[in-house]
Parts: structure tokens; sequence; C-alpha cells
């Protein structure tokens, strides 16, 4: 008796999702991919793999109620409208993390997860990786000294378009040619963070403070970035990223107490421990798909994204002001979301004002005006500042967080 196919939607343009799909394709049940069409490009994600079928578009995916999941990948605007719309429609999205989609729709998708409309979970395959099992597990359940300093150091190719597979589940062979020099692409590195800055706060928990140093960056490439992560009751993180070489070894360093724990990654994918740490070789490895694809998860799972592209923009604007910049956590709610736009458009309107009044005095200092034109260009100057402080009476209307309102 043949074994009916699960059908997967897919919405990806994101590279790094290839060894993604090939492990949906090796469940034991047969699977089908349905794969909506978004680059000519994107399509090479889907060669060589069995059982696919592709479409135009994904509101082709709305009615099919065969479709129970859908990953979706990558940061085009559509692909985004998309993942919120299959998730109103009942489907569980499952969201491969990249820089593009930003923190906007993260506070998006969790202000309607938390009205109950569908459910989404972030999908980072980092956490499938072996070392990172042991290690976590080993830190759970106190085999692991406290922590008291990471250093994190990764390498990766010179200007790349997407970060090597093997970064992303063990096993893959490397695709794709290297771009000479010795500069790195600024998306990588950012695609590279996002999914590290997950894997540290997994471990020690929530930081609070960031601050980056980056050598290049203005055409698109950089030679070095260094960010720094600080925070209440957690070790402060050093995280540096350099072009890889010949010997290049991307290595986690753990400093305790009783000396450092260093876990070392060699270019084909194999890991060592210095010391030999005997605790992490009892850990059970779950299978990727365990992992990636839990089979009993909440709308809670989204908020692990949440923290890291709250992270990632804390690190982006400590790279704009050229200093450290302090994060505070909230509960996402209309009312947070409100906050955020408003400071955003504050700051704005102050500088808009500001430039308008020094340009209201000059020419009032040139041009003799009557008054009829002077009311005018005064209404000018300070009407969007009188219409963003009326704004701000909307905020008792905004929601705030569930959470905040239970108590």
């Amino acid at each position: 008796m043949s074994v009916m196919a699960q059908r997967f939607g897919v919405i990806c343009d994101d590279l790094r999702a290839a060894p993604v799909l090939r492990a949906l394709i090796s469940r034991p049940q047969p699977v089908v991919l349905c794969a909506v069409r978004t680059t000519l490009e994107a399509d090479g994600l889907f060669h060589d793999l069995r059982g696919v079928e592709f479409c135009q578009r994904w509101e082709e995916l709305l009615p099919d109620t065969s479709i129970t999941d859908v990953l979706v990948g990558g940061g085009q605007p559509e692909t985004l409208v998309a993942a919120k719309h299959l998730a109103q429609a009942g489907k569980t999205v499952w969201v491969l993390p990249h820089p593009q989609q930003g923190l906007m729709f993260a506070y998006e998708v969790s202000l309607q997860l938390e009205e109950g409309q569908g459910l989404v979970a972030p999908v980072f395959p980092d956490r499938a990786r072996a070392w990172w099992q042991q290690l976590l597990q080993a830190a759970r359940e106190g085999w692991l000294p406290p922590i008291q300093y990471i250093e994190f150091e990764r390498f990766l190719d010179a200007g790349r378009r997407g970060m090597s597979p093997r970064s992303l589940l063990p096993l893959d062979e490397e695709t794709g040619a290297a771009r000479p020099g010795s500069e790195m692409s600024v998306s990588d590195v950012e695609a590279r963070l996002l999914w590290d800055l997950d894997l540290v706060r997994r471990l020690v928990g929530r930081y609070n403070r960031a601050t980056t140093l980056r050598t290049g960056g203005e055409n698109g490439y950089l030679r070095q970035q260094t960010v720094t992560l600080t925070g209440s009751g957690v070790p402060e993180l050093v995280w540096t990223v350099k072009p890889r070489s010949a010997d290049s070894v991307d290595r986690l360093t753990l400093h305790t107490a009783e000396g450092a724990f260093v876990l070392e990654e060699r270019p084909d994918g194999v890991t060592a421990w210095r010391p030999h740490f005997d605790a992490v070789s009892t850990v059970t490895i779950r299978s990727d798909l365990d992992v990636l694809f839990p089979t009993e998860v909440t709308a809670a799972a989204w908020r692990d994204a949440v923290e890291a592209f709250e992270l990632a923009d804390a690190v982006q604007h400590s790279l704009e002001r050229r200093r450290t910049v302090d994060l505070h956590h909230e509960p996402v709610s209309e009312r947070t979301i409100f906050k955020t736009q408003m400071t955003a458009l504050g700051c704005a309107v102050l500088f808009g004002t500001l430039v308008l009044m020094v340009g209201y005095l000059a020419i009032a200092s040139i041009v003799p005006l009557n008054g009829t034109l002077l009311v005018a260009l005064r209404t000018l100057v300070f009407a969007p500042l009188v219409l963003f402080l009326i704004a701000q009476l909307l905020l008792p209307l905004t929601r705030a967080s569930k959470a905040s309102r239970d108590v």
C-alpha cells in the first residue's frame, strides 16, 4: 500500500536553504516540495531534488488544504507578505531568518501571533549542528563550568555571494567560486552574524549592549568586523569575522574559572575540542529534522527570531553611530511598535523643523514679507511638529502586550 506524500510549500530565494531542502526530501515519509518561483537563480535550489512541483504565485498555496507547512526564506517584500498571509490562512510557516527581513518584519509577525493569527517559527540551521547540540546540552546539564568570557572567530570566503553550505549543516560539499581578493561581502557577514547571535543567546542569555567596529564596507565589501556584546549576568562576547585563508579555522573559545574550552572547526567541517571535553561525547544527537522542524511548536518560538533580529539591529545602529548602543527588551505589541516608529519619526521631524526654521529666518532677513506670507511660512515650519505632537495622543489607544494586560 503506497504512502501518500506530504506536500510542503516553499517560497525562498535564499541560497543557504539548499541543505535544509535536502533534509526535508530525506524524510522517511515521501515529500513533495511545492515551490513558488521567485528568481531564476533561486530555481537552482531545486536542481537534483526529486518530487518538486512549481507554481508561479504564492496565492496558489492558500486554498491547497494538502499543504499545511510552508518554508519561507529571503527578504523580498512579496515573500514577507506571503509569510503573514499564509500564517493567517492556518498554515504553519517556517521562516529561514535573513538580515533583509529586518526587525520590523519580526515585530509585525509577533503582533500577528499575539492576536492568535496563525503559527510562525524560525529555522536556524546551525542549531542542528552536532557540536552545537553537545555544547548546549553540556551547559544546561551543568557539565560546563560557568562561562566568564566568550570569543567567537569566524572566517568567510572572500566575496562569496552566499555562505558555504558547510556552515549550515554538516557533510555538504562546497559549491561556487570565490571572488579573488581579501574582502568579504557585507551581506555574507550580516547573514553569518544573525545566525551566530541566535546561538550565543541560547547558550548564555540576553545581551543588552552592542559595540561594533568594521574595516571597510563602503563598497559592499569589508576586511574585518568585530562585535562586542555585554549584558547583566551574561559573559562578554567578542565576535570577529575575517576573510578565509588556507589555514583558517573557525574557533569558539569559552573562558571559564577552570580554564578555556576551545572548539575548532576546520574548513572540511571536522570539529574538535581542546582540551578534549569528555562530557559532550555522551550527548545524544538529534536528527536535523527533529531540531529544525519540531513536531510540537508554539507561537513562543518566534521570540527567538525577534531577539536575534533585535541584537542584529543594535549592532547595525552601533556601526552607524560609531558608539555603544543599549538594547531595551520589551514585549512586542502595538504599543511598542508605535513607540519605535514615533521615536524614528520624531528625530526626523525635529531635524526637519530646525532646517525649515533656519530657512525661514534666512528668507525673512532678505525678502520683505507681508502678513499673509509670514503666517503661511510659520505654518509650514511648525505644522509637522504640531501634527507629530497630536499623534502622541494616540498612544493610549494602542494595545499593550498580552503579558502586560494580564498583570
